[in-house]
């Protein structure tokens, strides 16, 4: 027995070592100058209206995984809590919410894909975003509308749970998601209803900081999406203002707060299935980098990092204004 405990750690340790040393050698350094700022129409809580919404971020799920898996350059040594979250908003139109999680459905969704990629997006499942609403009258008399910021497995999860929703996405992203399936990260299982009420997203020639396209939802200024490129097809970001701040949800273009302050990728292996284009997420990063400088006052929030989450806006707590 202890012969089998001590060859396990020294599997453990070598396989620890594998893992920084690949860190290292398979680095992808992003150079700033590369890329020249493109802040187009700067925005600020100032010149907003507050419409008097409310939003709370509710884990579906959670994870452990070594800082460094998460971004490059963090250590190997800390384990940091990952998070498959929606978040709930209450606005006075439509209760929206950006991602679903994980689903009722999510264990036998998730025997769809290989062995290799089960045994590393592990979960521990909490509560699917639809018993929460069923339990709950979050948001009395308004329709229930459903933004993804796109649709891989622990974004999408609990569309099909939510009947009579709109889902509203880009045309591309759900191309990629029925043509790539589980070899890019979609479980077929969680979008192939008949019943989803598919609607599509098309992002205007108005610009929001550095992007210069993007969608105000509502047309009030309280719910403003923009392109996120580079981690899949139509990825999309979303800005919430509401109680004099601005919170900026920027899906999985990074999976750390530290991935845009330290410009940062997630590790090689992480990036190279999930990610569908790396240099254009280059430019994203350094964009969002140089928006946190130009407005320090911002609240970025990766969707998995939660470590990022505001303390008083995670389920039951709210944050915003009625």
């Amino acid at each position: 027995m202890a012969g089998f405990l001590r060859w396990t750690l020294t599997g453990l340790a070598a396989l620890l070592l594998i893992g920084i040393a690949m860190d290292f050698f398979m680095r992808r350094d992003i150079d700033v100058s590369a890329y020249p700022d493109t802040a187009v129409a700067p925005a600020s809580t100032d010149d907003a209206t507050d419409a008097g919404l409310r939003f709370s971020i509710l884990p579906t799920a959670t994870a452990t995984a070594p800082e460094g898996a998460m971004f490059e350059g963090g250590s190997w040594f800390k384990q940091r809590t990952l998070a498959h979250s929606a978040v709930l908003i209450c606005h006075p139109q439509a209760f929206v919410l950006f991602d679903t999680g994980l689903g009722r459905a999510i264990d036998s969704q998730f025997t769809e894909f290989p062995f290799m990629n089960r045994m590393m997006l592990r979960y521990e499942k909490q509560r699917a975003v639809a018993d929460v609403i069923g339990e709950s009258d979050l948001c009395p008399g308004r329709p229930l509308i459903i933004i993804p910021s796109h649709l891989h497995w622990d974004h999408a999860g609990g569309i099909e749970d939510l009947t009579g929703a709109e889902i509203w996405v880009q045309k591309a992203e759900l191309e990629q998601a029925r043509s790539g399936g589980v070899d890019q990260g979609f479980l077929p299982g969680e979008i192939d209803a008949d019943t989803i009420n598919w609607q599509f997203l098309v992002l205007g020639d108005q610009p929001y900081e550095q992007y210069r396209r993007s969608l105000d939802f509502f047309g009030d200024g309280s719910l403003v999406l923009v392109p996120m490129a580079g981690h899949t097809a139509g990825s999309v970001g979303l800005f919430i203002t509401t109680g004099g701040r601005r919170y900026f949800m920027t899906g999985d273009t990074t999976w750390a707060h530290e991935g845009f302050t330290r410009l940062a990728h997630k590790f090689f292996a992480a990036r190279d299935m999930a990610d569908l284009d790396p240099a254009q997420l280059d430019s994203e990063i350094v964009g969002v980098h140089r928006l946190m400088a130009r407005d320090p006052d911002l609240v970025v929030i990766p969707a998995h990092d939660v470590a990022a989450y505001p303390l008083g806006a995670v389920y039951p707590h709210w944050a915003g204004s009625d």
